[in-house]
């Protein structure tokens, strides 16, 4: 009987943390509906706590929507500015399995830019790494007249053309003025956000003011 009851006390424990997490996420995600619920009231906008099915094919192109797996995007706010339809979104993801698995939520600002197919491109913070791998032929689009933003932010795109035309002074005097961003852009979409963050209600306002900043900065 002991025997029994010292095989079993692992895995009782291990359900009782599982069901933890669990209970966690799921207090997590009523709370955070909530908020966002009244937040979405006060900026105008429409909120669904489970975003749409199309969202997950009609952005699987972007680097960051390929991520892990388990893929879910929460928590959608949707309106409208002049460059656009905007949506403010969490996506969810796994990366591993069992009980080495993390999920990570990322809050996401999103502008349709209607009427014009942007070159695919992705801009983050440069890191030391990367700099390094320039070296050996990795590509790093920079801009000599604005040494700040190439020394910020690593810019990558197959057609280095139509990105570089994309990235107008306006721009990259936007990207100087804010580092540590993270965008991408294909098709109709582009994409702000910071790295691995749910960003909380409380600054969710700000969030969306910079992303609207520079997801404008690259629409005209």
């Amino acid at each position: 009987m002991l025997d029994l009851l010292g095989f079993a006390a692992p895995i009782i424990g291990a359900a009782g943390i599982i069901g933890a997490v669990f209970a966690f996420a799921f207090r997590w995600h009523v709370r955070r509906s909530k908020q966002l619920s009244a937040l979405a009231g006060r900026m105008g906008f429409f909120y669904e706590r489970d975003g749409p099915a199309w969202m997950l094919e009609g952005f699987a192109g972007f680097e960051l929507f390929g991520q892990g797996s388990s893929r879910r995007f929460h928590h959608v706010l949707k309106g409208r500015m002049a460059a656009g339809q905007i949506l403010l979104f969490d996506y969810e993801y796994t990366v591993g399995s069992g009980k080495n698995s993390s999920t990570y939520y990322q809050t996401v600002f999103a502008l349709e830019t209607p009427g014009r197919e942007l070159p695919a491109f992705s801009l983050a913070p440069e890191t030391f790494s990367d700099k390094l791998f320039s070296l050996f032929g990795s590509q790093d689009i920079d801009f000599e007249e604005f040494p700040a933003f190439s020394k910020a932010y690593l810019l990558r795109g197959k057609d280095e053309s139509a990105v570089r035309a994309l990235f107008a002074p306006r721009a990259l005097r936007e990207f100087e003025s804010r580092p540590g961003f993270f965008v991408e852009g294909a098709g109709g979409w582009l994409m702000f956000y910071k790295s691995d963050a749910a960003v909380s209600v409380d600054k969710l306002e700000t969030f969306f003011s910079e992303g609207a900043a520079v997801c404008a900065s690259l629409s005209h």
